[in-house]
């Protein structure tokens, strides 16, 4: 998504999402995903953990937000 919106400045998340992913934008689960990472980037070292566990099943997204989901 990065790379996408690089190249196509002002792109909302809505318009680089299913650019990008080819799936569904739903504000809802952007908001709780955006929340639990910002979250994880309030501890130090702890996004870049995460990033390290690259495309393995300990890195997979769903793990993540098992342990960083934020309640509202």
């Amino acid at each position: 998504m990065r790379q996408w919106e690089a190249t196509h400045p002002g792109a909302k998340p809505k318009d680089s999402f299913p650019a990008t992913l080819r799936l569904q934008f739903k504000s809802s689960t952007w908001n709780d995903n955006s929340r639990a990472w910002f979250a994880a980037g309030d501890v130090e070292g702890e996004q870049e953990r995460w990033i390290a566990l690259g495309r393995t099943g300990d890195g997979e997204w769903r793990k993540f937000m098992q342990v960083w989901r934020q309640t509202k």
